[in-house]
């Protein structure tokens, strides 16, 4: 009996996965159920195609291109430009939306011929019947997606070119698609969906910042309410979704583990490596060396430099030690700079010389560094007067020891420690390097051997020189200041020597600047297309303005900045309404003053309420806007909005392996129970989570009491398999936040 159904089973199976389509045909016609089969066929395919089509005009809006359809005739278009791209941005939307009422009514027109089909066929042709259903439904949406993908190549080739800004120097062949994701660079942001918990956490967060501005129970009230409000209503507000085509690409790029996308050195773009060469250029230029780098055991705990237990002390470090690291060769303001530069007055003959520090800031001398600055701070105990401390030359030396010595960090699955120099990511980095260098130029100053003008900022510095063999000499000079820097020199060329972003042009007895572009730059800032704010977007135009106007010595060499940027922000498909609008406002603005921007004064920072929120759309972010100004109005405080997008290149970075669950800290965690479906808890813990999970296993613990009163104390060995990450915080204030919401999500049974 056995054996029979085995067989009976087998041949069911092969049945199913051997039946062609025309016998299945004949099948059906036979027995009078080939319409069922013909009609779900007929709904399939439309469904592919509404499927393919929605996919194709969520690219055609994200990429800002026109179908045929939607495109208006030359004259009309010139004549009515505005007014014709609304038309077709409205004829976009429009087909959008019927293709998705289609689709959504053939769902439910297939839903209800499988429920036909289940009823007038058996199993076995129903099961033959998805089968093959499921074979010509790839098939289709093959066909269909390979034409829309040549119509999308063919609209985007009249705008761009999709290598433009990749270069692949690997194995890999990119498809086209992967091409799409990444030609417009990896700070591109697409829209992303949005999590409740998070916006949640962010206006939760919000509403403890802005509590402390407000003196009455009423303002709290309604502070509480319209911050709920808002966040309920954002949350209910339906996001674009992203093509899948895209998400699609992003994910096979992501499960590459091959390959490496990165941006260029310099410029910006897309940079496509084998993995292999990757680790091993950077193997050479770093950790291979020995003098500044040791390999450390991979299972001591390791943590980023956000958030250690020294980066509070090495901001409150560098804030306090700031007005040492500077002297009168210091450059503390590029504008500035640029002013005095300006008003210098240069002998003919004279030339204009710039000298760069190479690596300095990892061929820094801790010990040396860290000894200079500390008996500046205690000359004439200037650190305890001027800050009102009572501390000794000894501790303020370990605490620089301790916030700078023994910075860990993982690459290619080994852990590293930082022996020597001052790791790029710290707070004191550019401190220490200016305390350094100021040392040497203050030595050079004594033996006589400094220019008569010198300025430096970090590690680039600039000089006028009364010949090349002046400079050439001062060069030598440098280089044998200190055995651990070394210097490079540039000497102008054809009158001209490019320095700090500007162009410093040699007209003796002056000096001249206007905006330097550098051969590498690519001119890929934030696409028009990015779902961002249209307000960052606004901003970087008047930004980029601003600094060409400050940056440019003449009115010529400012309208020839215009003229760049004009072209820059039309390849970034800005409108050109929007480019000309900010131009004429910023020129209107400098002549009624004559005067550069005027960078507001930063507000305190307990004095602004800021409100991290996930970008949606422009239409939601407008009304958030509007929400929190009138907010900010009646409490007569200030709620500052700032809306964040998932960038492409947070997706394709390249991340060493994550830690184990034993080694996470700061976390939101779930426990369920291995023996039951009722026992649940959600808590936090700062520390690590294998310790948190320790302490479960006490008598006093929820978890503890529930294994002794449901299940005899029957305590699991491995209690850690029952426990996950809900989410990774920041602080514990984070935490807390955080852990509130997830208990009242899911509702934990042990959470009393």
């Amino acid at each position: 009996m056995k054996s029979l159904k085995r067989r009976d089973f087998i041949s069911f199976v092969f049945t199913c996965l051997y039946i062609t389509k025309s016998l299945l045909i004949r099948i059906l016609k036979r027995d009078d159920q080939l319409h069922l089969f013909r009609r779900l066929e007929r709904c399939c395919t439309k469904q592919i195609n509404c499927d393919c089509s929605i996919e194709f005009l969520r690219l055609c809006q994200i990429f800002n291109l026109i179908p045929t359809f939607a495109q208006v005739d030359k004259d009309k278009k010139s004549k009515w430009k505005e007014s014709s791209e609304t038309y077709r941005k409205n004829v976009l939307a429009k087909e959008l939306k019927a293709k998705i009422k289609q689709t959504e009514a053939l769902k439910c027109e297939i839903n209800s011929i499988y429920d036909d089909i289940r009823r007038n066929c058996g199993l076995l042709r129903y099961t033959c019947i998805v089968r093959i259903i499921v074979n010509l439904r790839k098939k289709c949406y093959q066909d269909v997606m390979s034409v829309h993908t040549r119509k999308i190549s063919k609209l985007l080739n009249m705008k761009v070119n999709v290598n433009e800004h990749i270069l692949n120097i690997s194995s890999y062949e990119l498809s086209f698609f992967q091409k799409l994701v990444l030609c417009r660079g990896l700070r591109f942001a697409i829209p992303q969906r949005v999590s409740s918990i998070d916006l949640k956490a962010s206006f939760e967060k919000a509403y403890w910042q802005l509590e402390r501005h407000l003196n009455n129970d009423n303002s709290k009230e309604l502070a509480a309410a319209t911050l709920r409000s808002v966040a309920l209503n954002y949350i209910q507000r339906k996001s674009s979704q992203p093509p899948k085509t895209l998400l699609t690409a992003v994910e096979q790029l992501k499960r590459r583990s091959d390959i490496v996308l990165t941006k260029p050195d310099k410029g910006s773009g897309v940079l496509i490596m084998d993995k292999t060469e990757y680790i091993r250029l950077l193997s050479e230029a770093s950790v291979n060396d020995t003098n500044k780098f040791r390999s450390v055991p991979l299972e001591r705990p390791k943590s980023r430099a956000t958030g250690t237990y020294n980066y509070a002390l090495a901001k409150w470090l560098d804030e306090k030690l700031k007005p040492l690291s500077l002297n009168q060769h210091t450059v503390t303001d590029i504008f500035d700079f640029i002013n005095e530069v300006r008003e210098l007055k240069i002998n003919k003959g004279h030339i204009l010389v710039s000298y760069d520090v190479s690596s300095q800031f990892t061929n820094v001398q801790l010990d040396e560094t860290i000894a200079i600055l500390t008996e500046k701070a205690f000359r004439d105990n200037w650190f305890n007067s001027m800050y009102n401390l009572n501390i000794s030359k000894e501790d303020l030396t370990d605490l620089l020891n301790v916030s700078t010595k023994g910075q860990l960090f993982q690459f290619n699955g080994a852990l590293y420690e930082q022996t020597d120099g001052v790791a790029m990511g710290s707070p004191l980095g550019p401190l220490l390097a200016n305390v350094f260098m100021s040392s040497l130029e203050e030595r050079l100053v004594l033996e006589g051997k400094l220019p008569d003008y010198y300025r430096r900022y970090v590690d680039d510095t600039l000089t006028i020189m009364p010949n090349i063999t002046t400079a050439t000499d001062f060069l030598h000079t440098l280089n044998h200041a200190h055995p651990s820097v070394s210097f490079t020199m540039e000497i102008e060329k054809d009158g001209m020597l490019p320095f700090l972003g500007t162009q410093l042009l040699n007209r003796a007895p002056q000096i001249e600047t206007k905006v330097y572009v550098k051969p590498t730059n690519t001119g890929l800032l934030v696409h028009y297309q990015s779902y961002v704010d249209n307000r960052y977007k606004r901003n970087l135009l008047t930004t980029m303005l601003d600094r060409a106007y400050r940056l440019s010595s003449s009115w010529l060499y400012f309208s020839e900045e215009c003229e760049r940027l004009k072209n820059l922000f039309s390849r970034l498909d800005y409108p050109h309404h929007l480019i000309n609008s900010a131009i004429n406002t910023f020129i209107n603005s400098r002549i009624a003053d004559q005067q550069p921007l005027q960078v507001l004064g930063r507000l305190a920072k307990n004095d602004v309420t800021r409100v991290v929120i996930p970008f949606k759309d422009q239409d939601s972010a407008n009304i958030i806007k509007t929400q929190l100004k009138d907010l900010s109005i009646k409490l007569q405080t200030t709620i500052q909005r700032l809306f964040v997008g998932r960038k492409i290149g947070q997706d394709l970075k390249e991340c060493e392996t994550k830690p184990q669950l034993v080694n996470q800290q700061c976390v939101v965690y779930q426990f369920k129970c291995n023996l039951c479906d009722t026992g649940s808890y959600v808590g936090f813990t700062r520390g690590h989570l294998y310790a948190r999970v320790d302490s479960h296993k006490s008598t006093s613990s929820s978890v503890r009491k529930h294994y002794d009163n449901d299940h005899a104390g029957a305590v699991p060995e491995d209690l850690l398999s029952c426990f996950k990450v809900l989410k990774k915080c920041m602080n514990k204030f984070d935490c807390l936040v955080n852990e509130m919401l997830y208990i009242k999500q899911l509702t934990p049974s042990l959470n009393v």
